[in-house]
């Protein structure tokens, strides 16, 4: 089995809209999915937080406020690729409320990566989303819940899922201890 990956995924939202990138490259190539990119607790030194303001800045350019950062939920993943291949992730999920006078500095960015737009909650595209999406992406945008999950996969196929609603101190004590490991 290869060495576990942490992911940070940040979904930026304004008034009950949630900002999706279309990937243009990369695993997601052709979906939408929050600013999503990897981080590494022990290498880079500047933990998730760092990670998700680092990846708004480069997906969206918008400068986030490290502080307004909300984490949401927890999440393990398992990816089987074949028969041989497994990959395994763990994603914290965070909510950025943008303020008005930021808006401005995301609709005007354009990145290679990704092309960027606006959702209203209940209306996302789940059809073009990673399977996972649907259940929690209103669980947490919609009923404000902190969530623990895990998700199996086999390729973009979903397999199996475990949903768990926790308490913000849970949620907060299970990525401290990531953070650790």
């Amino acid at each position: 089995m290869a060495s576990r990956v942490q992911l940070v995924q940040v979904l930026i939202t304004h008034e009950r809209k949630v900002l999706l990138g279309r990937w243009k490259t990369g695993d997601f190539t052709g979906r939408l999915t929050g600013l999503l990119g990897s981080w590494k607790s022990r290498e880079n030194g500047c933990g998730w937080q760092g990670s998700a303001v680092q990846h708004a800045l480069e997906l969206c350019g918008l400068q986030l406020d490290s502080r307004r950062l909300q984490p949401r939920a927890l999440f393990s993943f398992i990816e089987k690729d074949g028969e041989d291949m497994i990959h395994d992730c763990d994603e914290i999920e965070l909510i950025y409320e943008a303020e008005t006078h930021e808006l401005a500095k995301i609709s005007s960015h354009e990145s290679e990566r990704i092309s960027l737009s606006w959702h209203p909650w209940d209306r996302l595209p789940f059809r073009r989303m990673p399977a996972d999406d649907e259940y929690w992406y209103p669980r947490v945008l919609g009923l404000g819940e902190y969530l623990r999950g895990s998700f199996t996969f086999d390729g973009p196929a979903l397999l199996d899922h475990e949903l768990t609603q926790v308490g913000e101190e849970e949620l907060g004590s299970a990525i401290m201890e990531m953070e650790v490991k």
